[in-house]
């Protein structure tokens, strides 16, 4: 297996994503007035596929969760629902299949044996519960444990190769490092032999680059020459 490197990884992403923007650009350039555009006429059938669909359970509400108020507000707006809430709510917003993917930041603080377990009981409840009752109409990425990158790669295969996930998400930083640091080698090397993309979800930054950003102070006596 030949790794492609950090860089190669996240350059080809880059690319990826520049593609897409552009497909997006055209689509949208197309439209004349109140014609209809051609490339309308022709996606019309094409099914609406939800890419950040956030799903919870009681850990991980209570693992990620600000306060019991926000656990609550989460239950109430079915962050946790798998059922036939979740599919009502996709037939009413012309959704046919969301990809599936763990509340922020899922496991990947967790270090060791409990963030190993807790990663792959989350990937196979969806493939249990939800994908097996709705066939078709979800998908998911696959929640890993980034703090032991070799056990990530080996679940990531896991879930790809045995469960069909389409890839992995992961969120912001890992125990303030990001999927660029070399520790993370071993999961980049094995998304590019699976041919997998690795989705990146925003997530508060670590306290010290919080810090370099919005803590900043200006000193009180400013002379200018």
């Amino acid at each position: 297996m030949k790794s492609m490197g950090r860089r190669g990884f996240l350059a080809a992403s880059t690319a990826l994503g520049a593609g897409a923007g552009l497909s997006a650009y055209a689509a949208v350039s197309a439209t004349d007035g109140n014609k209809t555009p051609d490339i309308a006429l022709r996606d019309r059938d094409l099914p609406f596929i939800g890419t950040e669909e956030t799903f919870s359970t009681p850990t991980l509400l209570k693992l990620n969760s600000i306060n019991q108020d926000h656990i609550a507000f989460l239950e109430e707006i079915g962050l946790s629902d798998l059922g036939q809430r979740r599919i009502g709510d996709m037939d009413a917003g012309g959704l046919n299949v969301q990809i599936l993917s763990a509340h922020t930041p899922s496991v990947q603080n967790i270090p060791g044996r409990r963030g190993i377990d807790l990663a792959y009981r989350l990937n196979r409840q969806l493939v249990d519960g939800p994908i097996a009752k709705y066939p078709g109409r979800f998908k998911a990425f696959a929640t890993l444990p980034l703090q032991s990158p070799e056990a990530a790669a080996d679940e990531l295969e896991r879930s790809v190769r045995e469960d069909g996930f389409l890839g992995a998400l992961t969120n912001g930083h890992i125990a303030k490092k990001y999927l660029d640091h070399p520790d993370f080698e071993p999961v980049l090397a094995r998304a590019v032999a699976l041919d997998v993309p690795i989705y990146l979800h925003p997530g508060y930054p670590a306290d010290e680059v919080f810090k370099i950003y919005y803590s900043t102070t200006r000193s009180k006596t400013v002379s200018y020459v």
